[in-house]
C-alpha cells in the first residue's frame, strides 16, 4: 500500500473507533443501557480498576453498571 492510501485507512479508522467512543460516552452519561453495550462482543472479558476486578461475558459487565 502506497503511504497515500496507508493515511487514509488509517484516518478512516481512526474516525470510526472515535466514533464508537463518543457514541458509548454519550450512552454512559445517559444512563442507556442498550447504548452501552450496543458495540459489545456478548463473550466479552473485562479487566477494569474499580471491583469487581473481572467480568465475564455481556451480562456480567453490565451488572458492574448497577
Amino acid at each position: 500500500m502506497n503511504d497515500t492510501k496507508s493515511q487514509l485507512a488509517t484516518s478512516n479508522d481512526e474516525l470510526e473507533i472515535r466514533k464508537l467512543i463518543e457514541q458509548w460516552a454519550k450512552a454512559v452519561r445517559e444512563e442507556n443501557r442498550a447504548g452501552i453495550r450496543a458495540d459489545h462482543d456478548p463473550g466479552i472479558l473485562m479487566f477494569d480498576v474499580p471491583a469487581p476486578f473481572l467480568s465475564r461475558g455481556l451480562d456480567g459487565y453490565l451488572s458492574t453498571w448497577e
